[in-house]
């Protein structure tokens, strides 16, 4: 039956089979439409909203980020017309978490970028997953532990990836050591050492504010999750006691 097929799919997207669980995803979804003057019932739309989240993670899982979004829109038109279910309102909450996490880890951007751009995109990015903190909050409020643990393992991904971009911006070569270009001749330029020491003292100084600036950001997903802790029961602050410390760990360990 239908509930047979979303299970084999949410199996094949776990094993990373996208296609194939996109396919399940449309044949549950054609399975579950209206039929004219006559309102389906309670499991057929429970059938029709999971099989649109099913699609959109397939999608997701294939990195088509836009139809993704789409599936899942959908999905919560379908979830806010009266199917109430705590784990599909948790999945739901998962993905609009993960693409907002995609969209963030995308900076900066690819290509030569000057100090300025360098700066203002891992800036930019720290604070995109700023925004991803509140996603992770409505995963939370759902009360789906299943997609809360996983918010936290993705949340925890992209602040590591962030926190090694600002600690060794050179080894990730979003940045280049710099290095003096030779004259025609072929030899280096003896006689601009001065210059040569300034621009590598400005690259130093780069590196010194990158992690000054992460680390500001880093101490703003604390405090805002040490706001929350003061408002939340104590069942749902462990959740952000967690993902607390495991961003701390990632602190410590990359300054």
């Amino acid at each position: 039956g239908l509930r047979a097929h979303l299970l084999y799919g949410r199996a094949l997207v776990n094993s990373k089979y996208f296609h194939e669980a996109e396919l399940i995803a449309d044949e549950v979804e054609k399975g579950t439409r209206p039929i004219p003057n006559q309102e389906r019932d309670e499991d057929t739309a429970l059938a029709a909203a999971e099989a649109l989240l099913l699609k959109s993670e397939a999608l997701f899982g294939l990195d088509h980020s836009l139809r993704s979004s789409q599936a899942l829109s959908s999905a919560k038109q379908a979830l806010r017309a009266g199917v109430h279910n705590r784990e599909l309102l948790g999945r739901a909450s998962l993905i609009d978490l993960k693409l907002k996490s995609r969209e963030c880890n995308r900076l900066p951007s690819r290509g030569p970028l000057d100090e300025g751009q360098i700066r203002d995109q891992l800036n930019r990015r720290g604070l995109c997953l700023l925004e991803t903190l509140l996603f992770f909050r409505k995963t939370m409020e759902t009360g789906d532990i299943r997609s809360t643990v996983s918010a936290i393992s993705e949340i925890e991904g992209s602040f590591r990836e962030y926190v090694e971009l600002c600690a060794r911006p050179l080894e990730h070569r979003i940045m280049r050591q710099y290095e003096p270009k030779p004259n025609p001749s072929g030899d280096a330029l003896e006689l601009d050492k001065p210059s040569i020491e300034k621009r590598r003292q400005s690259q130093a100084e780069l590196i010194d504010i990158l992690r000054q600036e992460c680390q500001v950001n880093q101490k703003n997903a604390f405090d805002l999750m040490q706001d929350w802790r003061k408002v939340f029961p104590p069942a749902m602050s462990e959740p952000l006691s967690e993902l607390a410390n495991r961003l701390e760990k990632l602190q410590r360990r990359a300054f």
